[in-house]
Formats: structure tokens, C-alpha cells, sequence
């Protein structure tokens, strides 16, 4: 580029000459003084936009990119015309790219990539996408943001959509059809997301719920659940490697063990088997430590993660408040039944009797279980509490009748 205050060639692209940016300026101005057409912009604004048009406003396909490079401008004065009409229509970008330019732009890029969203969408921005939005976490995610006060839209994909969500599969990645968004939340099988990501256009940050898992069962004696966990590491790394090669910032959240009343396959399901024999046999002592997470205090880090410039490319354990063994966390399932604690501790042996009995009613449970009840899976999540403010109730779950019903 030339010193002639950025308006001249960019190294190797065409220059768009002389005449034809006296024309974008004409059109720039043209926007203040068009009141009767939609309200008016400020000097700043304007002066703004065409700051994020020098920086690389390209339509492609009737869509807006922002090139991160200054190399990569293009665009004709024609393109830059109907973007000026265009901008006119859009009212409610004002205060956005207002608040971008009194602030100064190399601090908000995010920020601008939310604003050429909002063009891009001429008429309504999506600010998020959740994958699994009718799922445990994922539906406390879409309730936090859309009731954040955001103007732009959330998008929450499910396979089996109800009215005011959007069908998508990540298992047939070629037949999404997804808007852009500022970001991406993946509360559902991190495996098939990361297969279907290229296929999605990337946002500015992509946050997956992962798993401590794939600090601790990588040496599991289950074959099953050992490759299942190794599969899990291959989605994260993919997961961060495709988002910095295009450009976008990645947080991926490491929940120890999810719960909510009624629906998680951990918790819940031990109610059910207490609610059931009214006590509950455990492997030994039953020592080993347990973090329990509650679904809506980790889709609430999920939000608080998305807009913390600190999680940016950042991996987290997100624990729950309290540290306790199985055995206590156990007693507290019954004390959320209303049912006196009757824990039956089992020497390995018997234990693996009972559920070569039991196994044909809980078909999900596995034998390794019963052996990690003696191993601890607690981890640190200071680093979470810092950057974005990570925090979660104690372990007091309540159990209706309905939520236990086998």
C-alpha cells in the first residue's frame, strides 16, 4: 500500500482507481444526507464504514466477508453502491458500528466481524448458533442468550426442530443450511461436529462442550469406551486446528459429571435405581472424588466463555463448587429423593455378581463403573473462574416423582 493514507493500491490486487473512489465517496455522503430514506448516520459512522470497506468488505455469492488481510480488496463500485443503499435499510446497525468507532478498531475485531454480520444478513443478525439447542445444556444456553437482551437472532438447530428452531444434522454435514454467525456453541456430540464444521461457515468463535474425559478414561479397560474417548481427543484437536486456519477464535469446555434433574444418564439414573430398591450398593468404599455440574451453571460458562476475550483459543476444566467422594454423592441423590441413606458397601466380587444380575434393567451401565467409583476425577477450575468469571451452585439436587419415573 502506498502513504498516501490508505486509499491508494493494495499490494497485489487491482487498484479500483481514481474515478471509482470519488464515486464510493459520493455514495458515502450520499448516506448522510438521505434522511427520508431510513435514519441518518453520523459523520463518524460513515467515516467508520468506509474504514471496514478499505480493510476488505467483499461480497461474495450476495454475501459480505471481512478479509483479514489488507491484500485482499476487491470490490467493485458497483458492489459498493448497493452496499451504501443497503446500509441505509439496516437502522439497527447503527449503534453497533457507533459503539466499534468511538472505541477504536483494532480492539474490537470481534466486534466488526459482528457488524459485517449484520450487513451480511440485511435485516437481522444472527448472533449465535446452537447445536443440541433442545438438549440438557444446550437449551439453557439459547434461554441465556435470547434472554440477554441481544438484538440479533439465535438460531437453535435440532434434528427434530418445534416451531422457531431449525432442522440440521451433523451426521448429513453437506445438507446444512446455516446462516453466519458471530458464534457457534456445540452442546451435542463433539465427534460429529468437528466432522461437520468445514461444512459450516466459520464464525468469529466456536465453543464446544468436550469432557474431562479425555483426561481419564483414555486408559479405560472398556475397549468401547476407550476408542470413544480417543475420538473425543481427535474432535478437540480438529476442532482447534480448522478454526485458527480460518480465522476463528475456539473455547472448548471440559465438564466433569452433567446433571439435571430428569434428564442426564449420571445422575438421574442413580436416583432411579435408588427410588427403585430404596438403597444403593457400592464398589468398596466408594472414595473416589466426583465434581457433579450442574446443566444450567455450565451452559452459563458456555455465554460467559463466548464474550471473555481471555477463553479465546483456551481449553478449561469447568467443575462443579464442591468436591465429594462417590459414597457422599451418592447420600445426597437420596437426601433429593427424600429417602433415608442406605448405602450397601460391596467387595468387588459381590459387586460384580449383583450386576451381572442387574445389568438386563440398566443396560447403559457398564462394569468399569463400578471400579471407578474408587477412582478420583476431580480437577482445578481456577483457571475457568478467572478468565470468565466460572461459577456453580453446590450439589443439592430435587427430585420429582416425574423425574425419576423409570
Amino acid at each position: 500500500m502506498d502513504d498516501s493514507g490508505g486509499h491508494g493500491a493494495f499490494h497485489g490486487r487491482r487498484d479500483v482507481g481514481a474515478e471509482d473512489r470519488s464515486r464510493h465517496r459520493s455514495h458515502a455522503y450520499a448516506l448522510r444526507s438521505s434522511a427520508g430514506r431510513s435514519r441518518q448516520l453520523g459523520d463518524d459512522v460513515v467515516d467508520f464504514l468506509l474504514g471496514l470497506l478499505q480493510l476488505g468488505l467483499v461480497l461474495r455469492d450476495q454475501s459480505l466477508r471481512i478479509a483479514v488481510g489488507f491484500d485482499q480488496l476487491g470490490v467493485s463500485s458497483g458492489e459498493i453502491s448497493d452496499l451504501a443503499d443497503r446500509v441505509m435499510e439496516l437502522g439497527e446497525i447503527k449503534s453497533q458500528i457507533e459503539f466499534l468507532a468511538s472505541n477504536g478498531l483494532p480492539r474490537f475485531s470481534t466486534g466488526i466481524m459482528e457488524a459485517a454480520g449484520i450487513l451480511r444478513g440485511w435485516g437481522g443478525f444472527v448472533t449465535s448458533i446452537v447445536f443440541g439447542g433442545t438438549g440438557m445444556v444446550g437449551s439453557f444456553i439459547v434461554q441465556r442468550l435470547r434472554g440477554a437482551g441481544d438484538t440479533g437472532e439465535v438460531v437453535c438447530v435440532s434434528r427434530r426442530p418445534a416451531p422457531g428452531q431449525t432442522y440440521g444434522d451433523l451426521t448429513k454435514p453437506e445438507e446444512l443450511r446455516l446462516p453466519r454467525a458471530s458464534t457457534i456453541f456445540c452442546a451435542t456430540n463433539a465427534r460429529q461436529f468437528a466432522k461437520a464444521l468445514p461444512y459450516i461457515e466459520m464464525p468469529g468463535r466456536v465453543v464446544v462442550i468436550s469432557s474431562t474425559s479425555v483426561f481419564t478414561k483414555l486408559d479405560s479397560s472398556d475397549a468401547e469406551e476407550r476408542q470413544s474417548i480417543e475420538e473425543l481427543v481427535e474432535a478437540e484437536r480438529s476442532i482447534m486446528e480448522l478454526c485458527e486456519r480460518r480465522g476463528a477464535t475456539w473455547t472448548i469446555l471440559r465438564p466433569t459429571l452433567i446433571y439435571k434433574e430428569g434428564r442426564d444418564n449420571n445422575v438421574t439414573q442413580i436416583a432411579r435405581l435408588v427410588r427403585r430398591l430404596r438403597l444403593m450398593p457400592l464398589y468398596g468404599a466408594a472414595t473416589g472424588r466426583r465434581q457433579p455440574v450442574h446443566a444450567e451453571d455450565l451452559a452459563d460458562g458456555a455465554v460467559s466463555a463466548a464474550r471473555s476475550p481471555k477463553a479465546a483459543n483456551q481449553a478449561y476444566c469447568t467443575t462443579g463448587l464442591e468436591t465429594l467422594t462417590y459414597r457422599e454423592m451418592v447420600g445426597r441423590i437420596f437426601d433429593g429423593l427424600g429417602l433415608p441413606r442406605v448405602l450397601l458397601p460391596l467387595p468387588p466380587i459381590a459387586w460384580k455378581a449383583a450386576f451381572a444380575v442387574a445389568r438386563p434393567l440398566y443396560p447403559n451401565v457398564t462394569p468399569v463403573m463400578g471400579e471407578r467409583m474408587l477412582k478420583d476425577l476431580a480437577f482445578d477450575a481456577a483457571q475457568a473462574c478467572g478468565d470468565f468469571g466460572w461459577k456453580t451452585r453446590a450439589f443439592r439436587p430435587r427430585f420429582t416423582s416425574g423425574a425419576v419415573r423409570s
